[in-house]
């Protein structure tokens, strides 16, 4: 077999749920070319993993990546880890899109004052950081944020149907440039005042494109379960499939069975 790497001895995890087995790795041109029982020349390059698990690369689904891979696109942090992609875009927080560049600044964690912002829509955000060859894949949600601050301005009430029209606008040509779905951050100044109804309207426009519908939800204390079944309460009514909301509740468990219950209980 003409391989440029085979990976020997070691305990392979392959992410299908199935018990960590014992097999060789072979890699070509940078990909995984087979798996088991390899075959292969004496003069093939060999690591010897004995004693050790073999994966594929992690998967960050609540990176905050968006900017400071334009800053360090070697991703240290991320890579170190064993991190190979990362969806940016979350808690409402992004690059793109971008209305007034000078107001979108304070909505995108880690941008520096001097640095330039000549992209406004996702897909000019995402050429550019395909241009800077970052170590790790990367995928983005529209952050509500961003579109909030398009269509109406750092405003502490929730959208009119002008401006949630426009919000809808910018999410669709988001998705249709390539993101992978929506997010909100409940808790921040650009978001805090979203009704749950546009919420609502947003996802159902991620529903369509099959995107993900991700949340920072409202951290009320006491009221974590209702905060969680705000956000099953948005899925279930557009159909977006949704990933694990940030909150603070002190108990996973049976804070969902009763944000389910919740949530059940509204429609």
């Amino acid at each position: 077999m003409d391989i440029d790497l085979l990976i020997t001895g070691g305990t392979v995890i392959d992410g299908t749920g199935r018990p960590p087995f014992a097999a060789d790795v072979a890699v070509k041109d940078g990909r995984l070319l087979d798996v088991g029982t390899v075959p292969a020349a004496e003069n093939v390059p060999r690591l010897d993993v004995r004693g050790l698990y073999v994966a594929p690369g992690f998967v960050d689904v609540h990176s905050h990546s968006d900017f400071t891979l334009f800053i360090d696109p070697r991703a240290v942090s991320s890579v170190s880890q064993g991190v190979t992609t990362e969806l940016v875009g979350n808690c409402g927080h992004g690059c793109a899109p971008i209305g007034d560049p000078g107001l979108a600044r304070s909505n995108i964690y880690g941008c520096l004052a001097g640095y330039d912002i000549p992209w406004r829509s996702m897909g000019e955000y995402l050429d550019r950081l395909a241009a800077a060859r970052p170590a790790v894949n990367v995928a983005s949600l529209v952050a509500n944020g961003n579109r909030r601050l398009a269509s109406a301005g750092l405003v502490d009430r929730p959208s009119t149907p002008a401006e949630l029209r426009q919000m809808k606008k910018l999410l669709e040509q988001s998705l249709e440039e390539g993101a992978f779905g929506y997010s909100t951050g409940l808790e921040y100044g650009p978001d805090k005042a979203c009704s749950e109804e546009e919420v609502i309207e947003l996802c159902r426009v991620t529903a369509k494109r099959g995107g993900l519908y991700a949340t920072h939800t409202h951290n009320r204390d006491g009221e974590a379960a209702e905060t969680i079944a705000e956000a099953i309460r948005a899925c279930a009514a557009s159909g977006s499939a949704p990933t694990g909301p940030p909150t603070r509740p002190t108990s996973w468990s049976s804070r969902l069975v009763s944000a389910a219950a919740l949530a059940g209980g509204s429609q």
